[in-house]
C-alpha cells in the first residue's frame, strides 16, 4: 500500500494546503515567467522542498497555463517531476570547490530553457560560501538558484536581498482537520473528529506529519478514534509519570525511585516525560490555555489540578510563587550544554529537587544593633547600591554584561534584538514590586518561549535597575527573541500587563523595541545600542589601557555624555540580571570556553562584530568534536572500558585557554 505522504504530495499549485500567502506570491511570476532566485523557508514538513520543485515544473511547463499549474502532462513536467532539469544538493555537504564547479556550469545567458539548481539546509552554508554564491545570485539568466531552510536568519542580508523569499507557514489547526478529512474521504476511511483534531495538534502545523500520523493510526484499526489516536502513537506516555511526579512532591524518594525502575526508557526520555509533565500541567493548570497540550490528554482533569495544588502549597510554605517551583523543577530536570543524562544523573537531579521541595524555608532572624557591628561587617549588612545617590556600576559589573552578551552571539550566533523598559513610577510601584514584576515577567516569558519551542529554545536577556532624576525607578531589559516569534511575544506581554490594574491606569509604562534587520552589520550596530544602554552607569572615571594610553571606559564605548549617569539611589540588591543562558555558571559549562575582548583588553575591537566569524570556527570544532565521539563509540562498541578511556582523553585534549584554537579570523594578541 502507497504511503499516505507520497501518495497526497502536492503536484499543483491547487493542492497545496495553508501556504495561500505563498501562492499568491509566486503565481504571478511563474505565468509571467519573470527570471527569479528563491529562498524557501519553513519549518519542517511545511512544503519547502514539494514547492520548489512545482516551481520548477511550473517554470518549465509546455502546457496551455490553464488551471492547473503545471500541467502534468507534457514531457517537460514528466522529466522535471523526476528531478531532471533540476540539480539538487544539500548545503551541509557541500564543499567549496563543489560549490565554485556548480557556479562555473550555471548558464547565465539568456532566459530559453531554464536550468534550476535546488540548494536545502542553505543556512549550512559558512559565509565565505555564501559570499562565494552572491556571485552568480547578482545574476538573473537561464539558471535559476532555489534554497530552502528552516533558519533564514543564518542567511547574510546581502543574500537575502538577492532572492525571492517566499515564507510558508505552520499548517493552522482547522486546515490540518479540512485536509485530514478530505483524505480520509477519499481513502474511505471512518473517523471522529476528535481524533482529527488529536492528529491536527501532533502535527505542529507539518502537513508531512499529519499524514505519516494517520498512515501509522490507519494500519490499526477499522475506525480512527481518539483512544486509539493515543494508544498508537503513544501520546498518553505522560500518564506513567504522574506517580513519579506525586511521589516526588510528597517527599517519598523510595516510591519514586521504584516507580523509575519500572520504566524501560532510558534515563534522558524519563527526565523528558517528567520535565514535560511539569511545563504542560503549568500551562494547562495555571496558566489555563484553551486546549491541554497532547501529551497530558490521558492525565485527568483532577489529577492535575491536585499536581497544582501540591505545588502551590510547597510554594506558599517557602513564600514564593508558584512558578518558580515549575521553573525550578523543569531546569533541574534538562542537562546543560553536552552533558549526559544517565540514570545517576536523573537520581541525583531528583535527590536535588527532594531537597528543594521540602526543606525548610531560612528563618529571617532579627538583625542587631548596626553599633554593636564590626566595621567591614556593618558595611556588608547595608545594601550596596542604597547609600550613596551617586553610585556607579563598578568596571566588573560592565565587564560581565559585555561578555554575557558576547557569548551568545559566540554560541549560538545571535545578537542583542529586542529592548523592554518598565517605568515603574508611573506604574505606581515601589522599588521592590517593581523587582518582582520584572522577574516575574521574564520568568513567564521564559517558560512560554520555552513551551512554544518544546525547549529547543529560551529567553536570553539582561537587565538593568536604576533611579534617574528624570524617569525615577526604571528597569531596562535587553535581549534575543527568535523572529519567528515576535508577534507572539507581543500579544503574550500585552495579555500578561492587562491583568494589572497599574498597567490599565498607565498603558505607556512598559514599551518594547523589537529591530528586525537582515544585514548582518546592521545587526552588530543594533546590538551594541541596546548594550550601550546597560553601561552608562559606569563609573565615568574608570580607565583601561586601550593600546593608545589610558582612555575612559565609557569613550571607548561610544557612550553619549549626556547619557553617562550614576545607577541613583537603590534598595534592591542587585542592579543587574540576566537569564540563566548567560551566566557565569553556563560559561564554565560550555564544552568550548569563550574569549572575553574586555578581559583580554582587546578595546579596539570590541564592537567589530567578531563574534559572528567566532562561532563559525567554534562550529567547525564542535562538529569535529562530536564525529571523533562518534567514531570512537563506534570503533569500541564491545569494550565499554577502552571506549570510557579513549572519550576522556578527547575530553582532556580540550584547551581550556580559548586562545589555543585555530581560527579562520584574526585573533587580537592578549595584553
Amino acid at each position: 500500500m502507497e504511503k499516505l505522504t507520497r501518495k497526497y504530495r502536492p503536484q499543483i499549485y491547487s493542492e497545496v494546503v495553508g501556504q495561500d500567502e505563498a501562492i499568491r506570491h509566486l503565481l504571478p511570476l511563474v505565468r509571467r515567467q519573470e527570471p527569479h532566485h528563491f529562498l524557501f523557508s519553513g519549518g519542517s514538513g511545511t512544503g519547502k522542498t514539494s514547492l520548489a520543485l512545482m516551481t520548477a515544473r511550473a517554470y518549465r511547463c509546455e502546457g496551455d497555463g490553464g488551471s492547473a499549474l503545471p500541467c502534468l502532462e507534457c514531457a517537460s513536467c514528466k522529466t522535471t517531476g523526476k528531478w531532471q532539469g533540476v540539480e539538487q544538493y544539500s548545503a551541509s555537504g557541500l564543499s567549496m570547490p563543489e560549490l565554485d564547479e556548480i557556479i562555473e556550469h550555471a548558464p547565465v545567458g539568456g532566459w530559453g530553457r531554464i536550468k534550476f539548481v535546488f540548494i536545502d539546509e542553505a543556512h549550512a552554508l559558512r559565509e565565505d560560501k555564501q559570499d562565494r554564491l552572491l556571485t552568480v545570485l547578482e545574476k538573473v539568466g537561464s539558471c535559476s538558484f532555489m534554497l530552502a531552510t528552516d533558519r533564514p536568519e543564518k542567511l547574510a542580508g546581502r543574500l537575502l536581498d538577492r532572492v525571492k523569499h517566499i515564507q510558508l507557514r505552520p499548517l493552522d489547526a482547522e486546515a490540518g482537520i479540512r485536509h485530514l478529512r478530505g483524505v480520509c474521504a477519499k481513502e474511505g476511511l471512518k473517523y471522529d473528529d476528535e481524533a482529527l483534531s488529536l492528529l491536527a495538534d501532533l502535527s505542529d502545523g507539518s502537513a508531512r506529519k499529519q499524514l505519516q500520523a494517520l498512515d501509522d493510526v490507519a494500519c490499526v484499526g477499522e475506525r480512527i478514534t481518539a483512544s486509539l489516536v493515543r494508544a498508537t502513537l503513544n501520546l498518553d506516555r505522560l500518564k506513567a509519570y504522574v506517580p513519579v511526579l506525586e511521589s516526588l512532591l510528597d517527599g517519598d524518594l523510595a516510591k519514586a525511585f521504584a516507580e523509575l525502575n519500572g520504566f524501560y526508557e532510558t534515563a534522558a526520555t524519563q527526565a523528558e516525560a517528567l520535565r514535560d509533565l511539569v511545563v504542560q500541567i503549568y500551562e494547562n493548570v495555571e496558566l489555563r490555555l484553551a486546549r491541554p497540550r497532547l501529551g497530558i490528554v490521558g492525565v485527568a482533569r483532577a489529577t492535575r489540578a491536585s499536581i497544582a495544588d501540591a505545588i502551590k502549597g510547597i510554594a506558599d510554605k517557602k513564600g514564593v510563587e508558584a512558578a518558580h517551583i515549575y521553573y525550578h523543577l523543569s531546569t533541574q530536570l534538562e542537562a546543560e550544554g553536552s552533558a549526559r543524562i544517565t540514570d545517576s544523573w536523573l537520581r541525583s537531579r531528583l535527590i536535588g529537587l527532594k531537597t528543594f521541595l521540602h526543606s525548610a524555608p531560612p528563618v529571617q532572624q532579627p538583625r542587631q544593633a548596626p553599633s554593636r557591628l564590626p566595621g567591614r561587617a556593618l558595611k556588608r549588612a547595608q545594601s550596596r547600591w542604597s547609600a550613596d545617590e551617586k553610585a556607579y556600576l563598578p568596571k566588573r559589573k560592565i565587564v560581565s554584561i559585555l561578555d554575557a552578551a558576547s557569548f551568545l552571539a559566540q554560541t549560538q550566533r545571535r545578537l542583542l534584538n529586542f529592548r523592554l523598559v518598565f517605568f515603574h513610577d508611573e506604574l505606581q510601584l515601589d522599588q521592590t514590586q517593581g523587582a518582582d514584576l520584572v522577574a516575574a515577567c521574564l520568568h513567564e516569558l521564559g517558560m512560554r518561549i520555552k513551551s512554544w519551542t518544546r525547549g529547543r529554545d529560551a529567553l536570553h536577556y539582561i537587565y538593568l535597575h536604576q533611579v534617574s532624576g528624570k524617569l525615577g525607578f526604571t528597569s531596562t531589559v535587553a535581549g534575543n527573541i527568535s523572529e519567528d516569534f515576535t508577534h507572539e511575544v507581543g500579544e503574550w506581554l500585552e495579555g500578561f500587563f492587562r491583568k494589572s490594574s497599574h498597567f490599565r491606569a498607565a498603558p505607556h509604562a512598559v514599551r518594547l523595541k523589537f529591530h528586525r534587520v537582515v544585514d548582518a552589520d546592521a545587526k552588530v550596530r543594533q546590538h551594541w545600542r541596546f548594550l550601550r544602554a546597560l553601561c552608562r552607569n559606569l563609573d565615568p572615571d574608570v580607565k583601561v589601557d586601550a593600546g593608545r594610553g589610558s582612555e575612559v571606559i565609557l569613550d571607548l564605548l561610544k557612550i553619549n555624555v549626556r547619557l553617562r549617569e550614576p545607577l541613583g539611589t537603590l534598595d534592591v540588591a542587585h542592579p543587574i540580571r540576566m537569564s540563566s543562558s548567560l551566566s557565569a555558571t553556563a560559561m564554565r559549562k560550555t564544552p568550548l570556553p569563550a574569549l572575553s575582548a574586555a578581559r583580554d583588553g582587546a578595546w579596539d575591537r570590541l564592537q567589530s562584530g567578531w563574534e559572528l566569524l567566532e562561532h563559525l570556527d567554534r562550529v567547525r570544532e564542535l562538529k569535529k568534536f562530536e564525529a571523533e565521539t562518534r567514531r570512537i563509540n563506534e570503533e569500541f562498541v564491545n569494550d565499554t572500558n577502552l571506549r570510557d578511556h579513549e572519550l576522556e582523553r578527547l575530553r582532556q585534549g580540550i584547551s581550556t585557554d580559548p586562545h589555543d584554537r585555530e581560527r579562520t579570523w584574526p585573533i587580537w594578541r592578549t595584553r
